[in-house]
């Protein structure tokens, strides 16, 4: 599911909050002392909402994470703090706290927040938090594992000698921020259990939809989800996805009353006239 995967973790860390396990507004310094630069300026919430300033190391070097050049650490088992490090050989891309800048950095941190408060995996606790209570028999959160269980749609890059199928990976390369494996029967159903309150309680899913906004194209974002108005003006919320091989989108109104869910091969770059389409055809009557 790709970046799908961060409503998940968003999810974990708001039921932590609502435990008062984690404070929102709290420094990440509190509870991963000595991680970040400006350990003390930077909140949780400013990770979840992507505004801590933190460099995404998807977009840093020497560790590329798409396209051909990803091939040579398509095995690769990699640590969150391996990953974080990398990011880190950049200084901050702005003020803590002051504009929106999409960092899956960011959401390993908030994975390795999840360890340091309750002494488990993220993988374990979104298990334990989600996937087990609404019965989502067909997700799951890999750690180092390149399997894919049961039935499944195969992905597809382009290299130089054609396409080359890429579903096996190991996927300790997008972690908390987007390891995840799911179907879209399951992400229509965990996503409309975000919206109607089933998952979080009514303080901590008002938490979550209070958005900065992204751009004019791309909407807002909450805590983990993104806030889109289609062409028709209706509100939706819900996360895209992307991991080597594979693009994925989760959306529902406000209301409850539709749903999308999809798994597409990716394009590079992806196709925003065709999603755009796509929303318009399944949100627009």
């Amino acid at each position: 599911m790709g970046s799908a995967t961060k409503t998940f973790t968003a999810v974990t860390i708001l039921h932590l909050a609502g435990e008062k396990r984690i404070k929102l507004d709290e420094p990440i310094g509190t509870y991963l002392p000595g991680l970040l630069p400006r350990q003390d300026d930077i909140t949780v919430r400013m990770i979840l909402q992507h505004t801590s300033g933190l460099p995404n190391y998807t977009d840093s070097r020497p560790i590329p994470t798409a396209g051909e050049p990803y091939l040579k650490y398509r095995w690769t088992a990699f640590t969150d703090e391996q990953l974080v490090a990398a990011a880190l050989k950049r200084p901050l891309d702005f003020e803590p706290g002051t504009r929106f800048a999409y960092s899956n950095t960011g959401y390993l941190v908030l994975g390795m927040l999840v360890k340091a408060v309750t002494g488990n995996t993220w993988q374990s606790e979104v298990t334990k938090r989600i996937i087990k209570p609404l019965g989502l028999r067909h997700t799951s959160a890999p750690r180092y594992s390149t399997r894919l269980p049961g039935p499944h749609a195969h992905g597809y890059i382009k290299t130089t000698k054609g396409y080359l199928d890429i579903t096996r990976l190991n996927p300790s390369i997008a972690g908390a921020a987007g390891a995840m494996i799911t179907t879209t029967a399951d992400l229509t159903t965990f996503i409309t259990a975000v919206q109607s309150g089933r998952l979080l309680k009514p303080a901590q899913l008002a938490e979550m939809t209070k958005t900065v906004p992204i751009s004019d194209q791309h909407g807002a974002y909450g805590l983990g989800v993104r806030v889109i108005t289609t062409t028709c003006h209706r509100k939706i919320i819900g996360h895209t996805g992307g991991i080597p091989g594979y693009l994925t989108a989760m959306f529902t109104t406000t209301d409850g009353k539709t749903q999308l869910a999809l798994s597409a091969n990716e394009t590079t770059p992806p196709d925003m006239a065709a999603f755009q389409k796509l929303i318009d055809s399944a949100f627009c009557p």
